[in-house]
């Protein structure tokens, strides 16, 4: 039978863990090996998730806004939408039924997005399966 070491100094590895943290250059004030801080990572203006923040708030507000322009029941079967740098509107919606129904309409869903977002050219509305 195996004998069990009952610690980590017992196996024979007792610096391994502490040596591969600390060349992983990884700190608490530091990003993932990226040399920028924190707060460099999290500014709208410099970081990746500052930017990845402000494009969800663009979408929250462009979906929130076509949302309060429909009929509740149309609004309802809208997942979520945003806009591609193309200019396309692309609508997540609920069912096959309601992406017709979206499709139909689509002058009118893409003159409520022009209001907030002057650059939709184009709507794509697309089903999505939870």
């Amino acid at each position: 039978m195996a004998k069990i070491p009952k610690n980590r100094s017992d196996s024979g590895n007792s610096g391994s863990l502490n040596r591969a943290s600390s060349n992983s250059g990884m700190s608490p004030e530091k990003g993932f090996g990226t040399g920028k801080s924190l707060a460099d990572l999290i500014d709208a203006k410099k970081g990746s998730f500052g930017a990845l923040a402000k494009q969800a708030e663009k979408r929250t507000l462009l979906s929130e806004h076509l949302c309060a322009q429909l009929h509740p029941d149309m609004a309802e079967a809208i997942r979520d939408c945003g806009l591609d740098k193309d200019g396309t509107l692309t609508v997540m919606v609920k069912s096959a039924e309601w992406a017709s129904r979206l499709r139909f309409d689509s002058a009118r869903i893409l003159s409520i997005c022009r209001e907030i977002e002057p650059g939709c050219a184009s709507l794509v509305v697309r089903v999505s399966v939870r």
